[in-house]
């Protein structure tokens, strides 16, 4: 099963992550940043670098930041869907926005997790 982790203390943020979950038919699990199961898969990064983005897990490999895009969209339409986010430009770049523009909301929103991840 493919995991998301992101900001849960972010409008935006859980927004997106909840939307992802629905659209996978569950496929998805999402997990907070900063909870308990997060300490497993992301345990070798440095705090900063942890609550900076959000993270997906997949196949034993990990994305982070705008790199999350393509296997969640291999989530929720599958393969062709991957293929069609990483090989049609019009299409990665939309995505990206879309990333980029809650990811934005998130750090201009003085989220909880950025606040801690920034005063630790």
């Amino acid at each position: 099963m493919t995991e998301l982790y992101y900001d849960s203390h972010c409008g935006p943020c859980s927004l997106f992550a909840r939307s992802a979950r629905g659209l996978s038919r569950r496929r998805l699990t999402i997990l907070p940043l900063d909870g308990p199961g997060a300490d497993r898969a992301l345990s070798d990064l440095v705090p900063e670098r942890r609550f900076e983005y959000a993270h997906v897990v997949f196949h034993d490999e990990r994305r982070s930041g705008p790199d999350i895009l393509a296997p969640l969209m291999e989530e929720v339409f599958g393969s062709p869907g991957r293929r069609f986010a990483e090989q049609f430009p019009p299409t990665r770049w939309l995505l990206r926005t879309l990333y980029q523009s809650v990811w934005r909301q998130r750090n201009n929103g003085g989220c909880v997790a950025v606040t801690s991840a920034r005063a630790g």
